[in-house]
């Protein structure tokens, strides 16, 4: 069986009006927006296993271990199960 829809749905880049949609103040707000959102969550991300490891002395292959045993648990002896 074979689905007709691209065939119906068929878009060129012409279609799309792509100087007006980069013009428009709302396009530029919602990509800073996101790049600021993002830019802290990736900086904030990469800074972390610093911060446990010289601030809470934490050890970080440990740390992984615990992870994995509190995954298993949850995941076997609790019955969550991905599909």
């Amino acid at each position: 069986m074979q689905c007709s829809l691209r065939s119906e749905f068929t878009i060129t880049t012409g279609d799309v009006p792509w100087k007006a949609f980069f013009k428009s103040e709302a396009v530029w707000a919602m990509i800073y927006a996101h790049f600021c959102g993002s830019w802290g969550h990736y900086t904030c991300l990469s800074w972390l296993p610093t911060f446990f490891s010289e601030e809470l002395n934490l050890n970080l292959t440990e740390a992984a271990w615990v992870s994995i045993f509190l995954l298993h648990f949850l995941v076997e002896k609790k019955g969550i199960h991905c599909k």
